[in-house]
């Protein structure tokens, strides 16, 4: 995601905050998912699990000022981490492999092997998941909306 951001304004309460930086922080989030998505490289694809997880860990600060949809698109993102946290183990077992002073060894390499035929298997999975579910027509604006609004509702119906 990219790192130029609107700024929280100290003057807002947090839900006026939320519902304005919020929907930013998502649009950015789908455009990287996108070019993750078709880019399918293993630093590509690692480099979007870690912004998978800032951005599930920064709307998990939020909890209380959505209400349960925000778990639901919470879940989503734990989805979309676990498709490509398999790449990732496939990756980091691959390079212990590598490694390793058998690393020449007709079994290693059958094992490498294996290792990136399911690699390959994951990153289908993901951009499939991708495009087809999470990335789904009209899933961002549904998000956007959703982060924009629902901080808002939940906050005034609270001073009620």
């Amino acid at each position: 995601m990219k790192r130029r951001r609107k700024l929280w304004d100290p003057q807002k309460r947090p839900a006026e905050n939320a519902s304005s930086v919020l929907p930013q922080l998502a649009a950015e989030f789908f455009a990287s998912g996108r070019k993750a998505a078709k880019e399918t490289s293993y630093e590509a694809l690692h480099k979007f699990r870690l912004t998978v997880k800032r951005f599930r860990y920064t709307l998990e600060a939020f909890r209380p000022l959505y209400g349960p949809g925000l778990e639901q698109r919470i879940e989503k993102l734990r989805t979309i981490q676990q498709l490509l946290g398999y790449l990732n183990d496939c990756a980091t077992t691959r390079r212990l492999l590598e490694r390793s002073a058998d690393a020449g060894t007709e079994e290693v390499q059958q094992v490498v092997e294996f290792i990136d035929s399911r690699s390959a298997s994951a990153a289908r999975k993901f951009t499939q998941h991708w495009t087809e579910d999470f990335d789904a027509n009209g899933e961002e604006s549904i998000w956007k909306r959703y982060l924009a609004r629902q901080a808002n509702q939940k906050a005034s119906r609270a001073k009620r």
